[in-house]
């Protein structure tokens, strides 16, 4: 099919039709979940109405194009993921007027966890945890590049969060 013209109604249909039925697999694979596979196949067929790549075949780029749509899903659910674990760690470690047993307990818990971390992650969120740091003051501190900080940041929390996560039930 030459997208170098218009696509009429009847053949965008056609290639929509088509097309999801040969993202099954690649969505399964991918294990998107039904709310957002359809999101994902309209918006990268709209891409390629969009775009209109020259010289190629648009299943095949279809196809291309929403593997690469479901790698960045998983990616930003992850981003997703870890921004939530980091506010969610900076809002539980706050120290409280009076810190009771249960906050103690998931301090030393934390605390010992970020121990077991590489040096440069125990640097990093030694500062963000305990002294409140926010990431640009991080890069600051610590010299990191400013862009580069939250990737550092999120790769830190990523691995405590697995740290944490592994943790046995009824062990602090």
């Amino acid at each position: 099919m030459d997208l170098s013209t218009d696509l009429t109604d009847a053949r965008a249909k056609d290639l929509l039709d088509r097309f999801r039925m040969e993202s099954r697999g690649l969505l399964s694979r991918f294990r998107i979940p039904a709310q957002d596979a359809e999101d994902l196949l309209q918006d990268t067929f709209l891409l390629l109405l969009r775009r209109r790549p020259e010289g190629s075949e648009p299943e095949r780029w279809l196809q291309g194009a929403l593997r690469n749509r479901c790698l960045v899903y998983w990616r930003e659910r992850r981003r997703q993921f870890y921004r939530v674990m980091d506010t969610a760690l900076l809002d539980a470690l706050a120290q409280p007027t009076r810190p009771s047993q249960e906050h103690r307990v998931f301090l030393h818990d934390v605390l010992r966890r970020v121990g077991e971390l590489p040096a440069n992650c125990r640097a990093l969120l030694s500062l963000r945890y305990r002294s409140d740091y926010r990431p640009i003051e991080l890069a600051d501190r610590l010299g990191y590049s400013r862009n580069g900080i939250y990737k550092i940041l999120e790769r830190c929390v990523a691995a405590l969060s697995k740290k944490l996560l592994a943790t046995p039930r009824g062990r602090a």
